[in-house]
């Protein structure tokens, strides 16, 4: 099975927007710091002379005005450090071709070939089909690159089906 596409930003953004979150690191990252944060907001509320309900109230604000500026900082630093790597990505012809044997994509800088073994994993979302290599690198295929949802579903099916021969756990 063949495929053409062009990546647009968009579709990176929201490539990065499912991956991130999802990735061990950044799960531990996350943990790491809410601890951090919750400590130290736990500290600085913990002296106060009021209620123990304010004190909760307080504590539960603190945590989450810090929690959301972190996300906010993580997520603009991340879209800032990625957008030398979208300007190079977009706009170029990438070739997909799923065979018996793996996957092979072709673009005009270069060939990636990857038998399934060396799959991590293949998820479908709502507007892409993902097949990781790693983690948090993979083939970003739009579902507007295909004629008909029938095809899409063929495609991600049968890129499915080969993993699943290889006897790993995949979607």
């Amino acid at each position: 099975m063949k495929v053409a596409y062009q990546n647009t930003l968009a579709d990176l953004v929201r490539f990065h927007f499912y991956t991130l979150p999802r990735s061990r690191s950044m799960q531990i990252a996350a943990a790491c710091s809410l601890a951090m944060f919750g400590y130290v907001t736990f500290g600085a509320v913990r002296h106060t002379v009021a209620s123990p309900a304010i004190k909760v109230f307080t504590f539960v604000v603190m945590l989450g005005g810090l929690t959301g500026f972190l996300l906010l900082a993580t997520s603009i630093l991340s879209l800032l450090a990625c957008i030398p790597r979208f300007r190079r990505e977009t706009g170029v012809e990438h070739k997909v071709e799923l065979s018996p044997e793996g996957v092979v994509e072709e673009t005009t800088t270069g060939r990636h070939e990857v038998s399934w073994a060396g799959i991590y994993r293949i998820r479908r979302t709502r507007t892409a089909i993902l097949i990781y290599v790693s983690e948090v690198a993979a083939h970003v295929i739009p579902k507007r690159c295909f004629s008909a949802a029938r095809e899409a579903d063929a495609f991600y099916e049968f890129a499915l089906a080969r993993c699943v021969e290889k006897g790993r756990r995949r979607a």
